[in-house]
C-alpha cells in the first residue's frame, strides 16, 4: 500500500520529534499528532482557497496569525509545496 503524502510527512514528523526526545516511550502518538493538528489549525489561518481539476489543483494563502506571513500553498496533482508570499520588492506579504 502506498502511502499519501501526509501519511509520509506524519512519519517524518515523528521520527523528528523521537529524534528531538519531544516523545518518550509511554506518550500516545495519537495525542501527539492531534495537539500538532491542533496547534496548526490555531496558528494558521486560510484567507483565498481555490481549487480545480477534482480537487487535483489547489492554490491556497494562509496566514500565520503570531507572524503575519503570508504563505502560498500550490498543489498540482500529487505534487504540491509553499512558499512564503512575496510582494515587489521580493518582501514577505505580511497581514496585521
Amino acid at each position: 500500500m502506498t502511502k499519501t503524502y501526509g501519511e509520509k510527512k506524519a512519519v517524518d514528523d515523528l521520527h523528528l520529534h523521537i529524534h528531538l526526545g519531544e516523545i518518550k516511550g509511554d506518550d500516545s502518538l495519537e495525542e501527539v499528532f492531534l495537539e500538532e493538528e491542533h496547534d496548526m489549525k490555531d496558528r494558521f489561518e486560510v484567507v483565498y482557497k481555490e481549487i480545480h481539476s477534482a480537487g487535483l489543483e489547489k492554490r491556497i494563502i494562509y496566514v500565520d496569525k503570531e507572524t503575519g506571513v503570508n504563505y502560498l500553498y500550490v498543489q498540482i496533482g500529487y505534487g504540491g509545496g509553499m512558499t512564503p508570499l512575496l510582494d515587489t520588492d521580493g518582501k514577505p506579504v505580511i497581514t496585521k
